[in-house]
């Protein structure tokens, strides 16, 4: 049977990286794999549960659909849609049991269905009985992000520059709405440079990395960290949409 090729992983947090649990927390690794492929291939990954809570806990082994409706990710049970990816995972264990401190491993395998326009699943560790929290119970629950490019269909479009000026109590701050106008999942990237009325450059500012899912709508935005001089710059903001670079400016005015 093909496989998918694993393109990266990165540890970041996603479903729930940490839950709280009794002084504690649970950690899962990775929490984010990216992957490449075509329809019909299949990917085993192992994913490794650390107990750090002060607790023995039992926990289930599922997969949800990873969606997006009106712009926002959602969590769909396992067959809920057409092209179902979650419906397709196998675990090598149901169930596991950890002690406080213990850390335990489980293989997951996925097959990506015909023609199917899931990109993303999650592979998630779910206690199997609530555990108190203060005057109420939860439902402690830790999971892995997947997503798959099965093409080269990427593409993104941004809604124009927001600038905040810096004032007395907080630094300039810049933001843009971009939206995965493509088929496939894509990692949007930023930079914002603040330039003056010469055109000389004054200073930059990091736009931390997004991950987009097909449809989703995330805001892109970064806070200049130092203070500037009153005047009218020119804030310009490039944003890396996987090798394709847009880029937007507007004006701000310091008083």
């Amino acid at each position: 049977m093909k496989k998918l090729v694993l393109a990266l992983i990165a540890l970041l947090p996603i479903v729930a990286a940490a839950e709280p649990a009794r002084n504690g927390s649970l950690t899962l690794t990775p929490a984010v794999v990216v992957l490449r492929g075509t329809y019909g291939q299949s990917t085993t990954q192992r994913l490794t549960l650390t107990n750090g809570t002060s607790m023995k806990m039992t926990f289930d082994l599922l997969a949800r659909d990873v969606v997006v409706r009106n712009g926002q990710r959602m969590f769909v049970d396992a067959g809920q849609i057409d092209g179902s990816i979650a419906a397709t995972a196998v675990f090598s264990r149901g169930h596991v049991t950890l002690q406080s401190g213990e850390s335990t491993s489980v293989d997951v395998t996925f097959t990506m269905p015909p023609r199917t326009t899931c990109r993303a699943v999650a592979a998630m560790f779910r206690a199997s009985a609530p555990i108190k929290n203060g005057t109420g119970s939860m439902v402690p629950a830790v999971g892995t992000l997947m997503t798959f490019r099965l093409s080269d269909e990427v593409g993104a479009t941004g809604s124009g520059v927001v600038v905040r000026p810096q004032s007395r109590s907080a630094n300039a701050a810049f933001a843009e709405m971009y939206t995965n106008t493509g088929a496939e999942p894509l990692v949007a990237k930023g930079v914002v440079a603040i330039l003056d009325g010469t055109g000389a450059l004054i200073g930059k500012a990091a736009m931390p990395p997004r991950r987009l899912l097909p449809s989703e709508r995330v805001e892109m935005k970064s806070e200049y960290p130092g203070e500037l001089r009153p005047g009218t710059y020119r804030v310009v903001l490039t944003v890396d949409l996987e090798g394709q670079t847009v880029t937007h400016d507007a004006q701000m005015r310091i008083q």
